[in-house]
């Protein structure tokens, strides 16, 4: 779905982490899906009529998944009316499923670049330019949330703690000198 917000009477096109996904019933008795749609500012209930889970492609959580329907006013809220859903072949953006950090790829790398030249310790100056000549290891560090949950829990989360971190051992060594 990429960024775009979902408005009433919307049709949409889009990939979603798919959160959960259920079959449910009807007052009538009717088979319909109800689903959790997941993008990176919010997750969206959806719901597919007519139709029952053993109908559909093979999807189950933690898929991403090509989402088609329309947005409508359910109870005051916001549901997606699915008319159809298969899962993504291929690599997708995790930029497009997951909460991402505020600031760019590229300004995290720039700080963390102009923070490890201001280390005067030879031995951690060694340590953290090795770790991040490891490309393996250092394309992890900016692409890893700092938690599942609660602070920093985004795509470069990790890198974002870090910087805030060192922001704060910068100050606090330049108002108390050891």
């Amino acid at each position: 779905m990429g960024r775009e917000k979902l408005s009433e009477n919307q049709p949409f096109d889009g990939t979603f982490l798919l959160k959960s996904i259920a079959e449910a019933r009807t007052r009538q008795g009717k088979s319909y899906v109800i689903m959790t749609l997941g993008t990176p500012d919010r997750d969206h209930e959806g719901r597919m009529w007519d139709t029952d889970i053993g109908s559909l492609p093979s999807v189950e959580p933690g898929d991403a998944v090509s989402v088609r329907g329309v947005a409508v006013a359910y109870q005051e809220r916001l549901q997606l009316k699915v008319d159809r859903i298969q899962p993504v072949s291929g690599p997708v953006d995790p930029r497009l499923l997951y909460p991402s950090a505020t600031s760019s790829r590229a300004e995290l790398e720039s700080e963390l670049a102009a923070r490890l030249g201001e280390v005067g310790d030879r031995g951690i100056s060694a340590l953290l330019k090795a770790f991040v000549a490891d490309g393996d290891a250092y394309e992890s560090f900016l692409a890893s949330p700092a938690a599942v949950t609660m602070h920093h829990a985004r795509i470069g989360g990790l890198a974002e703690h870090s910087l805030g971190v060192c922001r704060i051992a910068v100050e606090v060594a330049r108002t108390r000198p050891w």
